[in-house]
């Protein structure tokens, strides 16, 4: 994790691809793979949750979801087939930057987990 003024931004040059082992979230038949757990202990358990609990947008079969965050404010943008479907606003966050994670069968995952 680096520090940015005084926000914080995942370091993800760790370069998550693939996965060796799948987690199960407690309160969702959600599984994760080691990238998500990743980002998870390093300050965007919030995110996931977000996503875990919004069961309409899961209800697909594949959902691209996007965090871009700046000046302490960010928007959450799920994705179905390059369709916007669903945007939320954030209104503080101390996350800086963007990244994506899929959703496919069940599981999210980092893009470059896909």
């Amino acid at each position: 994790m680096r520090k940015e003024n005084n926000y914080f931004k995942i370091d993800l040059c760790s370069n998550f691809i693939g996965t060796e082992n799948y987690y199960k979230y407690s309160l969702s038949h959600i599984k994760f793979t080691d990238g998500i757990a990743y980002i998870m202990k390093n300050g965007l358990l919030w995110f996931v949750e977000e996503i875990i609990f919004n069961k309409k947008i899961l209800s697909n079969n594949f959902v691209s979801i996007k965090l871009e965050a700046k000046n302490n404010k960010g928007v959450i943008t799920w994705c179905d087939d390059e369709e916007k479907k669903y945007k939320k606003y954030i209104d503080f966050t101390d996350f800086f930057g963007e990244i994506t994670l899929f959703f496919c069968n069940d599981v999210l995952m980092l893009a470059s987990e896909y």
